[in-house]
């Protein structure tokens, strides 16, 4: 008659408990450690220099009121457009202010949703429309 050996325990069930042990030790970690919301705000303009695509998004510049920002995946909330004119009064570039969460950071940097800004620095706005242009301003909304 054969002796059936319910309780033994072999290499790859300790190697799975450790794995699991593991796996819900980082997820609780990540739970109970999660990064605080950021709390101020940043105002940041965008100068969309070219006169052809000013005035193709004007309109819709104007009534969007959330915009995406370069590559990153949440919204900005457009807080105004400014419509700049040459000397015979057509519409020549326009100025989009884009307010989300930010800070100084200790070093005077500006941080905008994750990620450092800077003057002249490359601006793409992804909305119903597309415009690329530069920042030319950075100031603390609150």
């Amino acid at each position: 008659m054969e002796r059936l050996e319910l309780s033994r325990i072999n290499f790859i069930d300790v190697v799975t408990l450790v794995f699991i042990v593991l796996l819900l030790s980082v997820g609780a970690a990540y739970y109970f450690h999660k990064p605080a919301p950021i709390n101020t705000k940043i105002d940041v303009i965008v100068h969309i220099g070219d006169p052809v695509i000013s005035k193709a998004i004007l309109v819709q510049a104007e009534t969007d009121k959330t915009v995406f920002w370069d590559s990153i995946n949440t919204s900005l909330t457009v807080k105004g457009v400014k419509e700049n004119f040459d000397a015979a009064g057509q519409l020549n570039s326009l100025d989009i202010t884009l307010e989300g969460p930010g800070y100084i950071d200790k070093n005077n940097n500006y941080i905008l949703e994750g990620q450092r800004v800077l003057i002249n620095q490359k601006a793409e706005i992804h909305s119903n429309y597309f415009a690329s242009g530069a920042i030319i301003k950075i100031e603390n909304a609150n």
